[in-house]
């Protein structure tokens, strides 16, 4: 009867400890298909932000050459301005300028500069007279527009 005790005892505990194993199983079987389904989540956000990462990269190279060809406009503008400053400085007096008329290139944005090339009003009897003046500076091959 010992025996047959010790055999029921011993099949009991490997019963229930089957079970508890078996329960043990599946919860962490759970937790395993829990953690790839995560991880599946987190590899679809990490390369929606690689292509995200990359495009703010294309974009930053856009903008890049984007200021550097502005930087480009801006040094020949003033380069130019200068040189049409120069140049400008031989008529500024006979069209009663004190300077050239052209903005720095930060001052393109207000369009008020434009009126400055339009002769004062008082040159308008004198208008044959500076026309002359500039025929004898741009030289003979130079024509004005006729009116």
């Amino acid at each position: 009867m010992r025996h047959w005790c010790r055999l029921c005892f011993v099949t009991a505990c490997c019963l229930i400890a089957s079970g508890c194993g078996t329960a043990k199983i599946q919860e962490l079987t759970a937790e395993v298909a829990r953690l790839k389904a995560a991880t599946a989540d987190l590899e679809a956000k990490n390369a929606a932000l690689q292509a995200e990462l990359t495009q703010a990269k294309q974009e930053a190279a856009q903008v890049q050459q984007h200021l550097a060809e502005i930087a480009e406009i801006k040094k020949g503008y003033e380069e130019a301005r200068v040189k049409f400053e120069e140049s400008f400085k031989q008529l500024a007096p006979m069209l009663g300028l004190a300077g050239s008329p052209l903005p720095p290139f930060e001052g393109l944005k207000d369009s008020s500069w434009v009126g400055k090339f339009a002769p004062p009003a008082n040159l308008a009897p004198d208008m044959k007279a500076l026309q002359n003046e500039l025929q004898g500076l741009m030289g003979e091959g130079f024509k004005l527009p006729k009116q």
